[in-house]
């Protein structure tokens, strides 16, 4: 059985990752940022950029990498790694840009 320290252990461990992978989509977001990019648009008519792509592409490789039996959920994507056992333990939830509409206006005030 584990330890509580053990789990606070693990959860910083996977805090401090979250943290670090924000930090590099956030680069790969501004890279894009005040470009003309071309988006398609979802049923609900907001749009996705290729920044979104870009950004949710690269945090779905990097989570996929270090933790492979945990389960992705991406805006633009969708589920990926989805297991119906109990042995998933953790579920990331991305979106890569919040406020794409703003973000492609050249607002800089969308949140990163």
């Amino acid at each position: 059985m584990k330890t509580i320290e053990h789990n606070l252990s693990e959860i910083k461990e996977r805090l401090f990752f979250a943290h670090t992978m924000a930090k590099k989509a956030g680069e790969i977001a501004l890279s894009y940022f005040r470009k003309d990019l071309q988006c398609t648009y979802k049923l609900d008519n907001t749009p996705v950029s290729m920044a979104d792509r870009a950004v949710e592409d690269f945090l779905f490789g990097e989570i996929g990498l270090r933790y492979p039996q945990d389960s992705i959920l991406g805006e633009e994507t969708g589920e990926k790694n989805l297991r119906s056992d109990k042995a998933q333990k953790y579920r990331w939830i991305v979106d890569p840009i919040d406020g794409t509409a703003s973000f492609l206006k050249g607002m800089p005030f969308f949140p990163y």
